[in-house]
């Protein structure tokens, strides 16, 4: 036997054409959704609420970002869809896209906060986030998607 030493070339086919790929670094976008800094600063900014709007602001912050719910979700969520799991978590139950019921855990701290925030504006509702007062209406109603937005 002899001890000579066989390199194989690749051949021009074998070449496979790979993408440049990058670590993922705190505070950068990397595809859909909200930067690790910006939910940071967000947390900060809803901290101390002052006003009925800050305090509204504060708990569709609290929801989107401990559930990730859409936002037609969000404004569906209600007081008499709250389930107790067997494990002893909250579970919320509420309407998919498409039409399907299903389920997410929801704190017990956010749902402290939702109770304050309910407080703080004197009203005993069974929706979660209520529209904002206005001067020709007595009666708040749940908050729209559009008010949402907005």
């Amino acid at each position: 036997m002899s001890n000579s030493k066989v390199f194989i070339l690749p051949s021009k086919q074998s070449k496979v054409k790979t993408k440049h790929r990058v670590d993922p670094v705190y505070g950068r976008m990397m595809g859909k959704g909200i930067t690790d800094e910006t939910m940071r600063s967000l947390a900060e900014r809803f901290e101390n609420p002052t006003n009925e709007r800050e305090y509204r602001d504060k708990i569709i912050f609290l929801l989107a970002s401990s559930t990730g719910l859409r936002a037609k979700e969000l404004v569906s969520l209600r007081f008499s869809n709250l389930i107790e799991s067997p494990e002893g978590e909250k579970l919320i139950k509420y309407v998919k896209k498409g039409g399907f019921i299903s389920f997410s855990v929801i704190s017990e701290s956010v749902l402290e906060e939702i109770k304050s925030y309910h407080e703080f504006i004197g009203v005993l509702s069974d929706h979660f986030i209520l529209s904002l007062p206005l001067k020709n209406r007595q009666a708040r109603l749940p908050i729209s998607t559009r008010g949402l937005y907005m």
